[in-house]
Formats: structure tokens, C-alpha cells, sequence
């Protein structure tokens, strides 16, 4: 097992089993990185950034971006690849969804009524017909074949710094992270440690990645620190390797 890091200005750093397709050049000036997702077979990904653009790796392809259908946006904040990983989809902070390759649009939060805070992440069912939207504030969307499992206000938990959200390995449920390290599960979900209950030190929180049978996960803060649970092993670290490559957008295992 591994995992792969990357930071704001798109390097990637890969631990344990993760091999390392590709960094974004430094020539690119980028700093805008939000997020890194895993190809199906884990022999490639995608980073996106912020404005939609895309960078493929290994053998993740490229089916499309924002800016290359002249849809200028600031505020993409995920992606989440499809199961047989020919396309994608894009999340913006006000909940519209963008489709890619084969990813089909089964709705965006932008079309409720309801007044949302802000989206954070976007997380696909297994079979990668439907997925969940979730908020800063626990609140959950979902679309296609993908399930409810609750939310965090209906659960009486009021919060406003959730930044991700990831399904289970069946689909039967799912994870929201805390900027504070705190793990909230839902549904099939079962919770096997928060940072913020392990009393460490740590940087805000950035982003969450399971293994593959979704008995542990992976937690990531800002600064590089990498927190196991579960059966997911310690692979190490972006200080313990040695760099000063930047704060963490993301991981991907």
C-alpha cells in the first residue's frame, strides 16, 4: 500500500507502494493545486486546480478541462474520477458539478432551493453512477445511485470546517474530515481514529485518503504530516522525507 501527496504548486511526493508519474513543472508557475485523484488501476492521476485545469500523469488521460471549453471559474475545490477511470468530475465551491469523459451529470447542489454553505468535495458511489457533495457544514448531497447516510446537522453535530469527503469501499457509507483532524463516520463508515483525538501536534487538515479496503484511511495536514488509522500502514511523511516542497493540497492512496 502507499500514497501519493501533492502540494499547492503541484509536486508530488509518493510513499510506500506509490510509484511517481510526474510533477507539475515549475515552469508552469502554478499555485492553485486543490486536489489529486488516483487513476482506477493506481498507475496514474490527475491534479486539478482551482480554475479547472487539469494535469494528467501515468496513465490517467485528459478529458477535458474548464478553461478549455472557455468556463472561467475560481473556485474548484475536487474532483472524483469515474470507476473505469474514463472521465471525471469537477466540484465548485457553489455545488456545480462539470462532467468529463464518460462521467455523466446526475444534478449540482447549485439547483436546490435551499441556501447551501460552502462545498468542499465530491465523492462517487463504486460503480460511478451517482456521487455525494458535501459542505463545510457536514451536509451531504446526493446524486444518481449514491445513497443517504445521514448528515452532520441532522446528526445534531454542528460544525463549519469539514474539508472532504470519501466513500467507502461499497458505497454503504462515508467519512467527513474536520480542518481539526476530526473523523465523522456515516452509515457503513466506521470511525477508527481522529488526529484530534490522538492529542498530536498537528497543522490545519487538508485531506483524507482510505486503503483499499476500506478498513483504515490516511489523514493529511497543510504542513505534510501523514496520520494513519486502521490497517492503513505508516509510510512516513513530507517533512520525514526531507522536503520543503510547499503545503499539502491533497493525497490520494
Amino acid at each position: 500500500m502507499g500514497y501519493w501527496t501533492v502540494t499547492k504548486n503541484g509536486i508530488v511526493v509518493p510513499f510506500g507502494a506509490a510509484h511517481i508519474y510526474g510533477s507539475i513543472s515549475a515552469k508552469a508557475h502554478v499555485n492553485d493545486i486543490v486536489g489529486i485523484a488516483a487513476t482506477a488501476d493506481n498507475r496514474g492521476y490527475w491534479i486539478v486546480g482551482s480554475d479547472g485545469r487539469i494535469f494528467p500523469f501515468g496513465d490517467a488521460h485528459s478529458y477535458g478541462s474548464l478553461p478549455a471549453l472557455k468556463i472561467y471559474v475560481t473556485d474548484i475545490v475536487g474532483i472524483g474520477p469515474t470507476a473505469d477511470g474514463a472521465g471525471y468530475w469537477l466540484v465548485g465551491a457553489d455545488g456545480r458539478v462539470f462532467p468529463f469523459g464518460d462521467a455523466h451529470n446526475y444534478g449540482s447542489v447549485l439547483g436546490f432551493d435551499k441556501q447551501t454553505s460552502r462545498i468542499i468535495g465530491i465523492s462517487a458511489t463504486p460503480d460511478g453512477r451517482g456521487y455525494w457533495v458535501a459542505s463545510s457544514t457536514g451536509d451531504v448531497y446526493f446524486f444518481g445511485d449514491a445513497h443517504n447516510y445521514d448528515s452532520l446537522p441532522a446528526l445534531k453535530i454542528h460544525v463549519g470546517d469539514i474539508v472532504a469527503i470519501i466513500a467507502t469501499e461499497n458505497g454503504k457509507g462515508y467519512w467527513m474530515l474536520g480542518a481539526d483532524g476530526h473523523v465523522f463516520g456515516l452509515g457503513g463508515a466506521r470511525s477508527y481514529g481522529s488526529v484530534k483525538q490522538s492529542g498530536k501536534k498537528m497543522s490545519p487538515i487538508v485531506g483524507m485518503a482510505r486503503t483499499q479496503d476500506g478498513l483504515g484511511y490516511w489523514v493529511a495536514g497543510a504542513n505534510g504530516a501523514i496520520f494513519n488509522f486502521g490497517d492503513a500502514p505508516s509510510k512516513a511523511s513530507v517533512p520525514a522525507a526531507g522536503t520543503s516542497a510547499g503545503p499539502l493540497a491533497g493525497i490520494a492512496a
